[in-house]
């Protein structure tokens, strides 16, 4: 499992769960239960921890030579299905012809779209893989979308929660943060889903 994995990796180096939790911008409570196995971090956590701990995201994640059975390793993997096409703003979209596997945790509302074409979502590149689940919380630093208008179509942001409140900041083109930040209760509400890149 990643986490066994990791805790020993950190227990080498000497890196502390304080330092795990300043990377990853969480309490040193969610760092043990991560690293314990009771929670599981977002794709783009798990991708950030790889890099501090000098390692790939797919050899921290991998099922071989830490003791587990390729069926202990399934019981973290969540299938979803793959959606042509879907339109974010409905709960019921086009029935999927496969399914592809999910390394972050996802409620039976999520599926899998892939990126084609380089104008289908700023700063992400054809043939990624978007996870998207609709769910009631979010963590600063998610991915969501959200509509502006009912007329317009659904936009990425990023989700920020800090001391000063809660923001989406649009996603620019490079798939940066865009600059201008938007926090207004009533637009927070029209978020639909979060989504995670694989």
């Amino acid at each position: 499992m990643w986490a066994r994995r990791a805790a020993l990796i950190c227990q080498e180096r000497g890196i502390s769960r304080q330092d795990l939790a300043r990377l990853l911008g969480k309490s040193v409570a969610t760092i043990g239960h991560y690293l314990c196995g009771r929670a599981q971090p977002s794709h783009e956590q798990l991708h950030y921890l790889a890099g501090y701990l000098n390692v790939s995201l797919d050899s921290l994640l991998r099922d071989e030579g830490d003791g587990l059975s390729v069926e202990d390793a399934r019981e973290f993997q969540w299938r979803v299905p793959l959606l042509a096409w879907a339109d974010v703003g409905l709960r019921d979209p086009t029935p999927a012809a496969e399914q592809v596997t999910s390394p972050v945790r996802t409620t039976e509302h999520a599926f899998a779209v892939k990126v084609v074409g380089s104008g289908a979502a700023p700063g992400f590149a054809s043939g990624d893989l978007l996870i998207v689940d609709y769910v009631a919380g979010f963590t600063s630093g998610d991915y969501v979308l959200c509509r502006q208008d009912e007329a317009v179509l659904p936009a990425i942001w990023i989700y920020i929660k800090n001391p000063s409140g809660e923001f989406l900041y649009p996603v620019d083109a490079a798939g940066g943060v865009a600059p201008r930040a938007l926090g207004r209760p009533l637009f927070l509400r029209k978020i639909t889903a979060k989504f995670t890149v694989l």
